[in-house]
């Protein structure tokens, strides 16, 4: 396991520089006699994460599976969920990894996205984030942040976006704050310890380790979402999920925090032919418990979190969940481009 990971770590880069300039579309049908079949596609180009964050390791590790495993060539490229969507819509990825949420909103043209982008189909869930919005022990509900200090994390993160979302559902607004840091979650975390910020709303994994130092340098609350704003959210927002962090996930966190989230999903092109993106799927499943030696949240990928994907299945990667008893209704299959 721990010669596969350095492998993974160092084919993470070493990929990305050896195979730069290599085509990253698939090959083009050949000329001639009119029944020849389209070569097929052996290098492709995987939008992860930025570095330093989860995605951008456990695609190194997964270019390096293929590579062994298909003899694909994979080109990792450093991006980021709302980019890898763009990135595969215009052709430039065929692999890549988006937020469920994001991926609802891109397929039906809501903001941020202009237009639908229907190139875009799920391969698999491979580990849940959540939303998680937390304040000073003197503010104990999310409508309690009306005339106080919010970080809701960075423009453009996710994060951002679904706390934006919740307390518009609040019948809230950021007009309604005493004031709006968009500061990353290191400085939020420095500015609540110290006073000048009284609540945020981190998108993430849990525990995360934002979470996990404020609650150990001072008293907070973890806020409950109300059920019936998750019900709204849910029918809202494509691709956003109840979701439950068991009690004790964190410091003096005595019950189960109810709130809201969405799932991270590997994604490909519509364009990318079925008996690939089928083989990529059962090499993402068969090699699991190698990827979660990377991102140990993997460890929970299933067949059965296929509805939470936010986009509809590929083809290829549907016919593997049904070879594996999974029921994938027809209206969850990509239409094709």
């Amino acid at each position: 396991m721990k010669k596969f990971l350095a492998l993974a770590l160092v084919l993470v880069l070493g990929l990305s520089l050896a195979l730069t300039g290599c085509s990253s579309k698939p090959a083009p049908a050949g000329n001639g006699g009119g029944e020849e079949e389209p070569e097929k596609t052996t290098s492709i180009t995987f939008y992860s994460g930025p570095m330093g964050g989860a995605w951008f390791p456990l695609s190194g590790a997964i270019a390096s599976i293929l590579h062994t495993e298909l003899g694909l060539s994979v080109d990792v490229v450093p991006g980021g969920g709302m980019l890898n969507i763009a990135a595969v819509e215009q052709g430039d990825a065929q692999l890549g990894w988006l937020n469920s949420v994001s991926g609802g909103d891109a397929w039906n043209g809501v903001a941020p996205f202009e237009g639908e982008h229907r190139k875009q189909a799920a391969i698999l869930v491979s580990y849940s984030q959540y939303w998680q919005p937390v304040s000073v022990a003197s503010v104990k509900s999310i409508e309690e942040w009306e005339g106080h200090v919010v970080a809701p994390s960075p423009r453009g993160h996710t994060g951002e976006q679904m706390t934006e979302r919740v307390l518009d559902a609040y019948g809230l607004s950021y007009d309604d704050l005493a004031g709006v840091e968009f500061v990353s979650y290191a400085d939020a975390v420095s500015a609540m310890r110290d006073g000048h910020i009284h609540a945020l709303g981190f998108g993430s994994t849990a525990p995360t380790p934002p979470v996990t130092e404020i609650a150990m340098a001072r008293d907070i609350n973890y806020l409950n979402v109300d059920e019936d704003i998750i019900d709204f959210m849910v029918k809202e927002y494509p691709g956003v999920v109840r979701k439950v962090i068991p009690a004790g996930t964190y410091p003096d966190q005595d019950e189960d925090w109810i709130t809201i989230g969405w799932e991270s999903v590997l994604f490909t092109t519509i364009d990318l032919e079925e008996d690939l993106v089928y083989d990529i799927t059962r090499i993402m499943f068969e090699k699991k418990d190698d990827l979660a030696t990377v991102t140990p949240d993997i460890k929970d990928m299933s067949l059965e979190t296929w509805a939470g994907t936010g986009v509809p299945l590929h083809p290829g990667a549907a016919r593997y969940y049904k070879e594996q008893g999974i029921d994938i209704p027809d209206d969850w299959i990509h239409p094709g481009a």
